[in-house]
């Protein structure tokens, strides 16, 4: 009789039940089964805490770092994932692990946040043919999948693919369309005792974008209300749309002389784009919808007020942007002979459709060593070495029915009336008329380098385990500028200073077994980290300077936990006390003040992150578990930021000042998150969850500038007007309801061979709530004369209501 086995939907957790290998020679070792699969926390944090934007101890995101095929995965401009490159390819990414931060890892030195790795090589792969359906309503409507992979010939070689295609005519958010794909090979080649391995994956997709809107907006559109799109001909189109695709090759050779030691050293490519869209105009009005003079909030007078909010419901598209306006008002420009660098008779366009470009290509090698000697000791050695260039520019992708455009800066003519230098953005062509698909405004790549050396020791003993990590990198970052503009001549062509970093990384553990149910961890890390690119120019537009102040963020972290496992129960609960310092960033908005963008350059930034996290699992039985999370933190700032302004216009500093942020809260993230889960489970084929979720203690992105002395002065403490601009806005805290079910059908082919029909439905926020916030920040600009923060409210993102995924797939 065929036994099925129930396997959970893609945007399932993956739980694998796995057993400590032992040999003869270790009986008198006690040994700690592994957790990293049936952690309860780490189980409910990856897969319904995120919902609302949880991340665990409350870390940046580029404090994670995720392997595949032993090369490291990121994204050197600033740190972060590229998770966008293999988005969607769940039928090739299953074989992967997950180490909770701090812990040990045989790739790299790891760090403070979790370590992921990724196997996709054929290896890894299950020897079977896998087709597969989802309908639901979040992010793509329909999803079509196919899956294939040999088991390893006679003369070892083995191969494996994924294809998924995605899709929706409009996704769960009004006016915002998906269209996505995804593609994975694998071809691996076994010799003696070496594996080399091939692997090209890539997720080509294009989708609108939802925006953050104020209460008012909201109150006055409706809860879907979306300003990004409007109608055009009849059909909704979106003018904020991102297009990503970026394949990645992946060379990787395994050698193991013995069973205890493996070398692995992998090569990557990664090149590709990004490309977002929106609107520019040109000496024109502003032609967003949610434009604050087109609202009544901005009205002083009560009548004129209702009439305006009167005026925009009776509107064709209320709230909406209006393409055929756009398309009329360019078409009604006077036809004008224009003697640039060429000559031409047409209309100039005041508006037009931007597309904003990040083509990104990396390239680099990463090879470790891990081997066992004598049996209790573990060494752990290797090195990283990688290049990454971002070529940053934009295209006029749609005149809007004009017939040109000119390659002028319009900010710069506020320099200086009749100035023909300082607005052009490339004094080698100037005044260039733009059509569409040709480039205009900046032009500059971003070039990161990083290496790195890491050695690793672990030493087991009966009943405690030690282990040290120290890791050495090297950084140097640089802007390049490929036009010449008339504001920095001198300083936005070629290639800029080059800043150069030498960080540390020292991390050392230890692990004290009472018995094989319980044990006692410590971890403690130093660590230093450059800025990014972003952090440390100050307009990488317009010119190649820096930040004055050039340091690197230093982080120190001690945690300590408990563990508990037997065949019924698993309990952690750890502590930690995480404090950072001399961080940096950088804020660029539009200034009305200066009629021009400035930048404000963030340093000392210090902050501290404690808390305790617990996660619990009980199985009473074979068809009853469990499952409880608990994490609670303080994360907040410490001492004063200090920023240096400057604008677009002029390199020089217009102010500085100090921004009053001591015990701040860390924006965007809950410090609060629990949850709990009921598994019912009939056999091998049947499976049903309630699972439900609380957040508390959320904050959304504050405005520093608001919390200066200037914008402070002549306010009187204590008074409404001084909670209104000085508090920072404290979310409502919110709740969810799931519910998961799994159905599993055991089938055979025409040839015999066993295989089994999966069909699952996931419910999300059953209640339908759609109140809850996913986040939002204030606005960076402020009214700097009545210090009213209504008159630029706080913007915000709310999270789905009631959706769904059905999932059929059937692998044979």
């Amino acid at each position: 009789m065929l036994k099925p086995v129930l396997a959970p939907a893609d945007d399932w957790p993956v739980v694998l039940w796995d057993e400590q290998q032992r040999s003869n020679n270790d009986r008198d070792m006690i040994f700690i089964p592994l957790e990293a699969s049936r952690d309860a926390f780490s189980q409910l944090a990856a897969f319904q805490f995120g919902v609302l934007r949880f991340r665990e101890r409350g870390y940046d995101g580029t404090l994670s770092q995720q392997w595949i095929n032993g090369y490291r995965m990121i994204n050197l401009e600033d740190g972060s994932v590229p998770w966008q490159s293999w988005n969607g390819l769940n039928e090739m990414t299953r074989s992967q692990h997950q180490q909770p931060g701090m812990g040990y890892t045989d790739l790299g030195a790891g760090g403070m946040g979790s370590v992921q790795s990724m196997d996709m090589r054929v290896t890894a792969q299950r020897k079977q043919w896998q087709m597969g359906y989802v309908l639901s309503n979040r992010t793509f409507t329909h999803k079509w999948s196919l899956a294939y992979a040999t088991e390893t010939s006679r003369h070892g070689w083995a191969f494996a693919f994924a294809l998924n295609a995605r899709y929706a005519a409009e996704t769960y958010y009004t006016g915002v369309p998906f269209l996505g794909g995804g593609y994975a090979c694998s071809i691996d080649k076994s010799w003696r005792k070496q594996l080399f391995s091939l692997t090209v994956m890539g997720a080509p997709q294009e989708s609108g974008k939802q925006a953050a809107v104020s209460n008012n907006l909201r109150e006055l559109f409706g809860s879907g209300y979306n300003p990004n799109w409007g109608y055009q001909q009849g059909r909704k189109r979106n003018a904020a749309m991102t297009s990503v695709h970026r394949p990645v090759c992946l060379l990787s050779h395994e050698y193991q002389p013995r069973a205890q030691t493996r070398l692995m050293t992998a090569v990557g490519l990664v090149y590709g784009d990004r490309k977002d869209s929106q609107v520019d105009w040109v000496q024109a009005a502003d032609p967003r919808p949610d434009y604050y003079r087109y609202l009544p909030g901005y009205q002083t007078d009560s009548a004129l007020a209702a009439a305006v909010t009167q005026a925009l419901l009776d509107a064709d598209a209320p709230g909406q942007v209006n393409w055929q306006r756009l398309y009329d008002i360019n078409r009604q420009q006077p036809l004008v002979l224009f003697a640039g660098q060429d000559t031409l008779t047409g209309k100039q366009a005041v508006y037009l459709l931007q597309q904003k470009i990040n083509r990104m290509m990396q390239m680099g090698i990463t090879a470790s060593l891990h081997t066992v000697l004598h049996k209790q000791h573990v060494l752990d050695i290797g090195f990283r070495w990688q290049w990454q260039r971002n070529h940053y520019y934009k295209i006029a992708a749609d005149l809007l029915g004009a017939d040109f455009h000119v390659n002028w800066n319009q900010f710069a003519e506020d320099a200086g009336p009749g100035d023909q230098v300082s607005r052009q953005f490339n004094l080698d062509e100037p005044d260039k008329i733009i059509r569409t698909g040709e480039r205009y405004g900046y032009d500059y790549a971003a070039i990161n380098r990083q290496s790195a050396i890491w050695i690793q020791w672990t030493h087991h003993r009966a009943r405690i385990d030690f282990n040290q990590s120290v890791q050495l990198q090297e950084s140097a970052i640089l802007r390049e500028g490929f036009v010449r503009n008339g504001l920095f001549p001198e300083a936005s062509a070629g290639r800029s200073a080059t800043g150069y970093w030498l960080n540390y990384l020292w991390k050392t553990g230890i692990n004290i077994k009472f018995n094989p149910r319980n044990h006692v961890s410590v971890q403690a890390i130093l660590e230093t980290r450059p800025p990014s690119f972003d952090q440390l120019y100050l307009s990488p537009t317009m010119h190649g300077y820096q930040q004055p102040s050039q340091v690197s963020e230093k982080i120190q972290s001690l945690a300590m936990g408990f563990h508990h496992q037997s065949a019924d129960w698993h309990l952690r609960f750890s502590m930690y006390d995480t404090r950072f310092s001399d961080g940096m960033d950088m804020l660029r908005f539009y200034h009305d003040g200066h009629r021009n963008f400035v930048n404000y350059a963030i340093r000392n930034v210090n902050k501290i992150h404690q808390g305790i996290e617990m996660g619990l699992r009980w199985s009473p039985s074979e068809s009853w578990e469990y499952v409880m999370a608990l994490a609670w933190g303080r994360y907040y700032y410490t001492g004063r930021q200090r920023v240096t302004v400057t604008q677009d216009n002029d390199a020089s500093v217009l102010d500085q000042m100090e921004v009053y942020s001591h015990q701040y809260p860390v924006a965007g993230i809950p410090q609060l998150a629990t949850g709990a889960a009921l598994t019912y489970k009939k056999g091998y084929d049947f499976l049903c969850t309630v699972q439900a979720s609380f957040w508390h203690d959320r904050w959304i992105a504050w405005n520093p500038i608001r919390r200066t002395y200037a914008m402070m002065e002549g306010l009187l403490p204590g008074t409404d007007q001084w909670h209104a601009v000085v508090d920072p806005v404290k979310l409502p805290p919110a709740w969810m309801l799931n519910l998961r079910m799994a159905y599993a059908i055991p089938v055979r082919n025409n040839r015999g061979t066993p295989g089994n029909i999966y069909v699952s439905l996931s419910l999300q926020n059953i209640l339908n709530n759609q109140d809850i916030i996913s986040g939002g920040y204030e606005q960076l600009r402020f009214d700097t004369v009545q210090k009213d923060p209504d008159r630029f409210p706080a913007r915000f993102y709310y999270t789905y209501g009631f959706n769904y995924a059905f999932n059929i797939s059937l692998r044979l």
